[in-house]
């Protein structure tokens, strides 16, 4: 598998931008918090502002929580929001990014009163640099707050670290 992965992250390394590289970003992640767990994402370019790119971004999250809750121990979530990058992209940059998410926690999360659908918003940064032209990675620090909705009660403030390898096409 890791073998696989490596193949995959080469051939992405050496391909080009099929699209010019400027308009569309697809991601794939790894998580460590809450969970340990994956994320995928697309984000697409709306507009510049001054010196700021500006993208649209949809990220899906999938975590294992360590404590099982009585539905299980999964940990998913939604984040649809704003990133905010150089308009011209060096080979590093830090970005920062902000929106609103939901996220349904079968698990018991330990700055969760319980289990459940939550509601509520995310704000973030990253560090991002080159591996090619077309590629980049780098870790990524996101903090959501959110509010229990139906028979959830309670709200909390979330802390996430991922690892984000991105591909600009």
């Amino acid at each position: 598998m890791r073998r696989a992965l490596a193949g995959l992250a080469l051939a992405l390394a050496a391909c080009s931008s099929p699209l010019g590289g400027e308009d569309f970003d697809l991601s794939a992640a790894a998580h460590a918090l809450p969970g340990l767990g994956f994320g995928a994402g697309f984000a697409q370019r709306v507009g510049e502002l001054s010196d700021l790119r500006i993208d649209a971004e949809i990220t899906l999250v999938h975590q294992e929580l360590s404590d099982a809750g009585p539905l299980g121990d999964d940990w998913d979530q939604i984040l649809g929001g704003l990133r905010f990058s150089p308009a011209e992209r060096d080979s590093h940059y830090f970005y920062g990014r902000a929106g609103v998410t939901w996220l349904r926690a079968d698990g018991d999360p330990e700055f969760l009163d319980d289990p459940g659908d939550y509601g509520g918003g995310y704000g973030g940064v990253g560090y991002e640099w080159s591996l090619s032209p077309s590629l980049a990675t780098g870790p990524e620090l996101t903090l959501s707050y959110v509010d229990g909705e139906g028979h959830s009660s309670g709200s909390g403030l979330i802390g996430e670290i991922a690892w984000r390898w991105v591909w600009h096409l």
